[in-house]
C-alpha cells in the first residue's frame, strides 16, 4: 500500500501553459473510475462558423459574425472556425511538416532550442516544440520549424481582429476601443505517436482550463475531449464528450474560452474545461496557441494559482461525482467552474487602460498630442481642435525631420476607417436592440 502511494504521489510536470507534458508513469485509477458510464458520455457536434474574407465584409455582416460567435462561446464555451483559402493552406502544410519532423525525431531524447522530448522510455508523455511569442511578433526559440511562422502571421492577420471585435461587442466595449490588444504569448505543438488510453483522461490535471484570454488549437486528428459540454439530450449532469464536427472542406480551428476572458466577462463567457489526447491509431499533431492581453497582465495576479486549484477539484469531482446524484453532482460541478469569476480586478484595469491609452491621443484625428505641437510649430497640420486648444507658445520643441512629420502616424485613423467603426457601433445597436425585443 506504501508503495502504491508513492508511485501515484510523483506527479505531473507541466508546462506553463497548456495541456500536461510528462508524467513519469501510468497512475493507478481509483476504483470508482472502473465505471464509465457516469463519466463518459456521447460525442459533442460543436457547431463551426465561417469566417473567409471578414476583412473585407460590410459592417452588418462583421456584426452578424460577431454575435453569433458570441452565442456560441455563451452556450458552449468554444466554437470552431473555418477560413478557407490561403489560411487552410497554411494550417494543412504546417500540420504535414511537423508531423514529419517529429517522425523523424521520433528516437531523439532530451530537450532544446524548443523540443521537449521524453528523456527515457518510462515516461508516459507526448513530445513538444514550445515557442514563446514576444509583443513585437519575435519569437524565442528565434527560427521555427515547419514554417509555424507564416502560420501565426496568417492566424494574426485574419483571425485576432475578429476576436477583438468580438470582444468589443460582447464585452460592451466601442468599436474600436480593443484593436490591436490581443496578442499571440505562447505556441505549443504536440505529438501524440501513439493511441491515448481513454483512461488517461481521468488522471489529475487531464483536466484543465487554460490561462489565457482565448486558445486557438488546430489539430492532424479530432482528439479534444471537453468536459460538461452541453449536450442536446435531456441528460443534465456533465460529461466528458469527445469533440466532433460537421461536414466542412477546410481545416477546423478550435477556438476555447480561457480563465482570464471568464473573470474579464465576469461570468459571461466561462473557460472550457478540456484535454487532448489521440482517440485514434494514427499519430496525431495538435498545435495551440495561447493569446493574451499583455496590457492586464498586472491584473493577473489573483488567479495565478486558480488553474492548479481547479484542476485539484476537477480531480476530486472526476473521483466522487458516480456517487452523487445528477442534482448534487451538476451543482458541485457548477461551482468549480465559477472560480475564474471570482474577483473583479479585470474589468477596472481594462477601463484605466483605455483611459490611459487615448489620453494622450486627439479625440478628433486619432493623432498622438505630441506630434500635434510638433506639426502646427511647422505649420504642417491643421486640427481644428487642437489650432483652438493648444497654442505652441512655451512648448518645449524637440527638432524631428520634416520627413518623418511628413508620414503618416501610426496611430492616425483613416476616414474611411472611421466611417466603417461608426457604423459598426451603429449595427451592434441595432443588434442589441433586436435581442431585447
Amino acid at each position: 500500500m506504501a508503495r502504491a502511494s508513492a508511485r501515484r504521489g510523483r506527479g505531473w510536470r507541466w508546462l506553463v501553459c497548456g495541456a500536461p507534458m510528462a508524467v513519469i508513469h501510468r497512475p493507478l485509477m481509483p476504483r470508482c473510475f472502473s465505471v464509465h458510464a457516469k463519466v463518459f458520455g456521447d460525442d459533442q457536434l460543436v457547431p463551426t462558423l465561417e469566417l473567409a474574407g471578414y476583412r473585407r465584409l460590410g459592417a452588418k455582416r462583421k456584426v452578424k459574425l460577431q454575435e453569433e460567435l458570441d452565442q456560441l462561446l455563451r452556450r458552449f464555451n468554444c466554437a470552431a472556425l473555418t477560413s478557407p483559402g490561403r489560411l487552410d493552406a497554411r494550417i494543412n502544410s504546417v500540420l504535414f511538416a511537423a508531423k514529419e519532423a517529429f517522425q523523424q525525431r521520433r528516437d531523439w531524447r532530451g530537450f532544446g532550442c524548443g523540443w521537449v522530448f521524453p528523456r527515457s522510455a518510462e515516461m508516459y508523455s507526448h513530445p513538444h516544440y514550445l515557442a514563446f511569442i514576444r509583443e513585437d511578433g519575435s519569437t524565442d526559440p528565434p527560427d521555427l520549424p515547419f514554417g509555424l511562422q507564416r502560420l501565426l502571421n496568417g492566424m494574426r492577420q485574419q483571425l485576432l481582429p475578429f476576436l477583438e471585435d468580438v470582444l468589443e461587442f460582447g464585452l460592451g466595449y466601442e468599436a474600436g476601443q480593443l484593436e490591436n490588444t490581443l496578442q499571440m504569448t505562447t505556441a505549443i505543438v504536440h505529438y501524440y505517436p501513439e493511441m491515448t488510453q481513454q483512461e488517461t483522461l481521468l488522471t489529475p490535471a487531464a483536466f484543465h482550463c487554460d490561462d489565457s484570454f482565448l486558445t486557438l488549437n488546430v489539430e492532424s486528428t479530432p482528439g479534444i475531449h471537453g468536459l460538461g459540454a452541453v449536450s442536446e439530450s435531456d441528460e443534465s449532469r456533465p460529461r466528458i464528450r469527445r469533440f466532433s464536427y460537421g461536414e466542412v472542406n477546410s481545416s477546423i480551428i478550435n477556438l476555447f474560452v480561457g480563465g482570464y476572458l471568464q473573470t474579464l466577462s465576469q461570468g459571461r463567457w466561462r473557460s472550457l474545461l478540456h484535454s487532448g489526447s489521440n482517440p485514434s491509431n494514427e499519430d496525431r499533431l495538435s498545435i495551440t496557441i495561447f493569446l493574451g492581453m499583455p496590457q492586464l497582465h498586472g491584473a493577473i495576479g489573483e488567479h495565478v494559482h486558480t488553474r492548479g486549484e481547479q484542476e485539484r477539484r476537477v480531480y476530486d469531482w472526476l473521483s466522487t461525482s458516480s456517487r452523487h446524484d445528477d442534482w448534487l453532482a451538476t451543482a458541485n460541478f457548477e461551482e468549480i467552474q465559477d472560480m475564474y469569476s471570482q474577483g473583479d480586478s479585470f474589468d477596472p484595469a481594462v477601463r484605466e487602460w483605455l483611459g490611459m491609452a487615448r489620453a494622450d491621443i486627439c479625440p478628433t484625428c486619432q493623432v498622438p498630442i505630441a506630434i500635434l505641437h510638433c506639426y502646427q510649430l511647422l505649420s504642417l497640420y491643421r486640427c481644428a481642435s487642437h489650432l483652438r486648444d493648444f497654442t505652441p507658445v512655451g512648448f518645449p520643441f524637440h527638432p524631428i525631420s520634416t520627413s518623418r512629420l511628413l508620414e503618416r502616424p501610426r496611430e492616425h485613423i483613416s476616414k474611411s476607417r472611421q466611417r466603417h467603426l461608426r457604423a459598426m457601433r451603429n449595427a451592434r445597436q441595432r443588434a442589441l436592440e433586436l435581442s431585447r425585443q
